[in-house]
């Protein structure tokens, strides 16, 4: 081994293993070399150039690290222990030492501490009331960070001096105040001084900033001060610059309004913003509109964006992320509030601002029939009418089955317009046919009907309200309909004329119901109902039609408008009887019978038990 040239640490394995063998070595020079014999056959040659450059010569010496040793140090695994246990001691005392060296520097930090309270004392001493001098040596040069949050955080000012403030009398009494560099637009918060004590014990200033509203400047100045000894302002010694900081505009969710993409942030400003939106196949770029300092539109209506979706979803899955001058805003919201379901005009559902499927509000607008809630959903001339529901239809019908033919298939109120006289009253269009409009509505339980009266009679007793008539308050039976008792006469029962007449007891149900199955009448309702009865009766509907579970007697089949019974005096309005002739009717409203009828009015009558416990008809006309 060659130590000149190898790590002297290689000699350790020779040592141990003489030591191992527990032999007794001979020891004996060759051509300049130690050679080490052990025993028979095992020769070890060691060079070492000693001092001085000599070689280490001798039966009782030994080269370790370089230098000539007795051999009798190293001979023996008890001697080798020894050194080990000695470099273990040496080990602790450096630990014991280390932790003396911290012992002194956290009592350095403790006598820097204490020295800061006394100078603080000394000045208040000093100064006997005078604020002049106290804390003539306090000032900052930095602050860190520079960049906080819109939604508020802590800055930290570092300087000389600042020990004087870090006592318990001082808590409470330093400010922080950032105000607009070039504005006015300024936020206090509270500071207090606080130890550091790594790397070095040190003292800085800490204040907690709230947040921002309204609009942010583009950088804010630092200044500090105390608000006790005369308000000194702590003074900024720093480099230029070093008293500003910025604020980290972030936003926090995005929604659909309307059809526009809306961000909710923080401190929007005058900078050009841009919306990146992609919805996981394809990214789109807007340029996007600040609302408000806090709302950021990304659906900026110059760049007339939409999105198309094809398939049977109910719209697109869209990712945002906001630039502000080309560089990316924080997004700081709850997980998943980054990303939003907007619908489309073409998905096939009623989603978004739609009032009907795929149309209306942000969408195209809708046909007749299709549910609204202003004109503006609706297509063309047509309107959204103010009954129940609301739908597109034209500003006023000239009759419900005009509303029929034009698309308008549900049942409800519509506006109507008979010679320029807009009013509303209610269509059935879905029973037989559809297109019915309500002209009557006949009870025994109120004061006696006239049928004579006029259009103006019934508006100045308010039966022409179709809505206080209870067409959707009491669709059922009207026999036990509380409140929906009310007569009721439309304009409708002067001013249409119509084919066909319909009576119903009930809007939801079809029995007890009867209806001409052909033409029977060629003008008004009132015309006929106006006229003296005679036995053959004003009109005859030969043709009738029941509806399911209506009571029917034998060869009572036919419907008479103003109608006598022979003579008599029965004479009814309008009634069921045999061949429109004299014969007793079934079932008659408005009769004139003199003294009344069985219920006690002239309003509704039942003969026999046909249309017994009858109370009223809704009466319709087409």
């Amino acid at each position: 081994v060659d130590v000149s040239a190898r790590p002297r640490r290689k000699m350790l394995p020779l040592i141990a293993l003489l030591a191992a063998q527990s032999q007794t070595p001979t020891i004996t020079t060759s051509n300049g070399d130690v050679v080490v014999d052990v025993s028979a056959g095992n020769m070890f040659a060691v060079r070492c150039p000693g001092s001085g450059g000599a070689l280490c010569n001798g039966p009782n010496v030994q080269v370790v690290n370089g230098v000539c040793v007795p051999r009798a140090t190293l001979a023996t695994a008890s001697q080798v222990t020894a050194l080990q246990n000695n470099l273990s001691t040496v080990s602790n005392s450096v630990g014991v030492l280390q932790g003396q060296v911290q012992s002194v520097q956290n009592l350095s930090a403790t006598v820097l501490q204490l020295q800061g309270q006394v100078n603080a004392l000394q000045a208040l001493i000093q100064t006997s009331g005078s604020s002049s001098s106290a804390f003539s040596n306090v000032a900052w040069y930095n602050v860190a960070p520079t960049v906080i949050p819109a939604t508020g955080g802590t800055i930290s000012l570092s300087g000389p001096g600042l020990e004087q403030l870090y006592h318990p009398m001082y808590v409470g009494t330093v400010v922080c105040n950032v105000s607009q560099v070039g504005g006015t637009a300024n936020l206090m918060g509270s500071g207090v001084v606080s130890l550091i004590t790594s790397p070095i014990a040190h003292y800085v200033l800490s204040c907690t900033l709230p947040g921002w509203s309204g609009a942010l400047p583009t950088q804010f100045r630092v200044t500090a001060a105390t608000t006790v000894e005369g308000g000194l302002t702590i003074p900024f010694r720093g480099a230029v610059s070093s008293d500003l900081i910025s604020v980290d505009r972030v936003w926090t969710a995005v929604s659909v309004a309307g059809r526009s993409l809306v961000v909710s942030a923080n401190g929007l400003d005058s900078a050009t913003y841009t919306c990146a939106v992609t919805d996981g196949f394809r990214t789109v770029s807007l340029p996007a509109t600040v609302i408000s300092p806090i709302l950021l539109n990304c659906s900026n209506p110059g760049t007339g964006w939409r999105v198309t979706m094809t398939g049977p979803f109910p719209g697109a899955a869209l990712t945002v992320r906001v630039l502000r001058s080309g560089t990316e805003m924080a997004y700081t919201g709850v997980t998943g509030a980054n990303s939003v379901l907007y619908p489309t005009c073409s998905d096939g559902f009623r989603n978004g601002n739609e009032t009907g499927t795929d149309c209306g509000g942000s969408c195209p607008s809708c046909s007749a029939g299709i549910t609204c809630t202003a004109d503006s959903d609706c297509s063309g001339s047509l309107v959204c009418n103010t009954a129940t529901p609301r739908v597109c239809a034209q500003p006023g019908y000239a009759s419900c089955a005009a509303a029929f033919a034009a698309g308008m298939q549900r049942n409800g109120i519509y506006t109507m317009n008979m010679n320029g006289r807009l009013f509303q009253t209610y269509c059935d269009m879905q029973y037989q046919g559809g297109g019915w409009t309500l002209v009557m509505k006949v009870t025994s339980m109120d004061s006696t009907i006239d049928f004579n009266m006029n259009g103006a009679g019934w508006v100045s007793t308010g039966y022409s309200n179709v809505t206080l008539a209870g067409v959707t308050s009491c669709t059922g039976n009207l026999d036990g309909c509380p409140g929906g008792l009310t007569d009721f006469v439309s304009p409708a029962y002067t001013l249409l004329s119509a084919s066909r007449i319909l009576l119903r007891r009930s809007l939801s149900s079809p029995a007890y119901s009867v209806y001409a199955t052909s033409n029977c009448m060629q003008r008004s309702l009132r015309s006929y109902m106006v006229q003296t009865p005679v036995d053959s009766g004003r009109a005859c509907c030969s043709n009738v039609g029941y509806g399911p579970g209506t009571p029917v007697q034998t060869n009572y089949d036919e419907l008479v408008l103003s109608g006598d019974e022979a003579g008599d005096t029965e004479p009814s309005r309008i009634g069921i009887r045999n061949g429109c002739g004299g014969d007793s009717e079934m079932m008659n409203l408005g009769q004139s019978q003199t003294g009344g009828d069985r219920s006690g009015n002239r309003e509704t009558y039942s003969q026999g038990n046909y249309w017994s416990n009858f109370r009223g008809m809704w009466v319709f006309v087409k």
